[in-house]
């Protein structure tokens, strides 16, 4: 129980942490004091950073601790939900790919410094299926698991909760910064769920 108490409190000073960090507010208030382009080139890495360092109190209490078995898949359909995991983390790795794995991670600069404007947000590929394909390889991740536990299942149902929490802000945010075109891309593409009806991408420049 106090392990679950612990997990709880720690996942939510993440979350507060992490969405704070994020913010449009804060972003603002610390550019006018390091620059904007310090900004582009080294916030995503400390972002990152703090992000993992904040989450690993709350990740070692959910690995190490053991809760009553919900369920137990077994073959051969845990096959076909280990087929859904594995197909979340390609959905996943083929959108970091996508947008750029050292820009993902912080270890390249978030904008084009020659024309000095902002890597425009990326519209076709999986991103023309949904919205937040990271997003969506994670819901699989977390839906598909053969395993299921008192424990993992209160971790998922937070998870999920926050997930869809952070998409409206982030929404709001690139609503701001791409105007007309995100809004476009958004009355075309799905939020998380792929739909087999694809319209053709709008010109992003």
């Amino acid at each position: 129980m106090m392990n679950m108490i612990s997990f709880f409190v720690f996942l939510l000073i993440w979350a507060a942490a992490h969405s704070f960090s994020a913010s449009h507010f804060w972003k603002e208030w610390l550019e006018k004091r390091v620059g904007k382009e310090f900004m582009l080139r080294y916030y995503r890495f400390w972002y990152n950073f703090f992000s993992v360092i904040t989450i690993l109190p709350a990740g070692l209490i959910f690995i190490s601790t053991d809760s009553k078995i919900l369920y137990s898949v077994e073959l051969p359909w845990k096959a076909v939900m280990l087929g859904g995991q594995a197909a979340g983390l390609l959905l996943m790795g083929a959108a970091i790919l996508q947008t750029g794995l050292w820009r993902f991670v912080g270890f390249a600069p978030q904008a084009d410094f020659n024309g000095g404007e902002k890597v425009p947000f990326v519209t076709r590929g999986v991103y023309s299926w949904v919205r937040h394909p990271i997003y969506t390889g994670t819901y699989l991740l977390l839906i598909c698991d053969p395993i299921m536990t008192e424990f993992k299942l209160m971790t998922y149902l937070i998870f999920g909760v926050y997930v869809i929490i952070g998409i409206y802000f982030e929404e709001r945010r690139l609503t701001r910064e791409f105007s007309y075109l995100y809004i476009d891309y958004k009355a075309r593409v799905p939020m998380l769920i792929p739909t087999l009806k694809r319209k053709q991408d709008a010109p992003t420049d």
